[in-house]
């Protein structure tokens, strides 16, 4: 119960100031989250704290670069692939944690290969499992093309056979996934050509 509200707490304190969310990070915010989601793996209400207050640091538009180094020296994108892995049913959790790959990797290279490919997997996971969400889609599909900028994402994207959930995004929902979908599968069409 504390460490859901202390995450909460911080959540709506930092939402949409960028003043606050740097000094969530500075004052180790980030550290405190990854350590309660740790802990609390299997609590759902802690995860999906942890995971809104993650992606609130993470998505304040050029003045969260604190709060991303935090996240990536506190190995953070390890705890949120394990919370996409332990809550696949819960599609707010997967909704959150593909926020904040988003909002990381538009910023930040993942780290480690084994990050790598389990924010890969998991992503590719979310998208199978929540077809009928659109954010879910929406924000998968956007993490992953930010995701496919290196070769080793893309064989690994490749090795979790992507087209037909790229597809059906695509289809679903053609004006918030369509064109993430259709850039990573001519992303992938050309390397498979080389």
């Amino acid at each position: 119960f504390i460490q859901r509200s202390a995450c909460n707490t911080l959540q709506v304190l930092s939402n949409g100031s960028a003043y606050i969310c740097s000094r969530v990070g500075a004052a180790g915010g980030i550290d405190a989250v990854v350590a309660a989601m740790s802990v609390y793996a299997y609590d759902n209400e802690v995860q999906l704290s942890g995971l809104l207050l993650l992606h609130t640091l993470m998505r304040v538009d050029g003045q969260n670069e604190l709060c991303v180094e935090a996240l990536y020296n506190a190995d953070g994108i390890a705890v949120v692939t394990s919370a996409m892995k332990a809550h696949q049913a819960d599609v707010s959790i997967q909704e959150k944690a593909c926020g904040v790959i988003l909002s990381f990797s538009r910023q930040r290279a993942i780290g480690s290969s084994q990050n790598q490919r389990k924010c890969v997997q998991c992503i590719m996971s979310s998208l199978r499992l929540h077809p009928e969400n659109e954010s879910v889609q929406q924000l998968g599909c956007a993490a992953l093309w930010h995701l496919v900028d290196s070769s080793f994402f893309v064989g690994n994207l490749l090795a979790e056979g992507p087209e037909a959930a790229l597809t059906s995004a695509a289809e679903r929902f053609p004006e918030s996934a369509g064109g993430w979908c259709q850039r990573i599968l001519e992303k992938l069409s050309s390397e498979m050509e080389v």
